[in-house]
């Protein structure tokens, strides 16, 4: 499995460009169930923000898809209120690229819990792609800085695919809230975090880690 991390899935530009090799040409599934329960209701709301061919989120993620080299027909989309837990398993399975969209990412999280998915995610053998919501979930025990969504600093249930760090996502180097999550979450969790700006991003691969663009890696202070 190849993890990738990011805060905003952009279209590929010369700092990006070494995603083109984990996406060209593969078959991409994007699980679609990590939008925060106070904008999307219904399976007609999760149209107009997911839905082809003018849906909000449809179109930009198109558009950036391709722009590596994936094919439109290749493309498929999970819908929480359609598809059952054994159609999204199998959506899974078929795929080469796994796709976690933002939104709430404990709210994602819980929705993956009660569709049944995190055995499927966990066993996936491609790469996973996550982009604020979809990256933070990927992390054991991830945690949420206060925001105008949420109100306190918090830690959360992950996927448990990476244990050793942690990720700041859209990450400003002169936010000083972001800059006080980072080093309480490095004092009580974890030896690294990532902070990942809009135009980064970390790629996970075995041992190896690879930062493309706007990254800045924050450590434990040794005593």
């Amino acid at each position: 499995m190849t993890n990738i991390l990011m805060s905003l899935f952009l279209e590929k530009e010369e700092w990006n460009s070494a995603l083109e090799k984990y996406l060209a040409g593969k078959k991409v599934f994007i699980l679609a169930v990590s939008f925060a329960a106070e904008y999307i209701h219904s399976s007609e709301e999760w149209i107009q923000a997911y839905g082809q061919p003018e849906g909000e989120y449809y179109r930009p993620m198109l558009k950036a898809l391709t722009s590596y080299g994936v094919r439109e027909e290749e493309i498929s989309w999970g819908n929480y209120f359609e598809d059952s837990s054994r159609a999204l398993q199998a959506k899974i399975n078929e795929a080469e690229v796994l796709f976690l969209p933002g939104g709430a990412p404990d709210e994602f999280f819980d929705r993956l819990k009660e569709k049944n998915l995190i055995d499927a995610i966990q066993q996936f053998k491609g790469t996973i792609i996550g982009f604020s919501a979809g990256a933070m979930v990927q992390i054991q025990d991830f945690h949420i800085t206060e925001d105008d969504h949420y109100k306190e600093y918090s830690y959360h249930e992950g996927l448990d695919l990476l244990t050793d760090f942690d990720v700041e996502v859209h990450f400003e180097k002169d936010d000083s809230t972001m800059q006080a999550s980072i080093q309480r979450c490095l004092k009580e969790k974890k030896k690294v975090v990532y902070g990942i700006g809009n135009a980064g991003a970390v790629i996970v691969e075995g041992d190896s880690i690879l930062t493309l663009g706007e990254v800045e890696k924050y450590e434990q202070q040794s005593q």
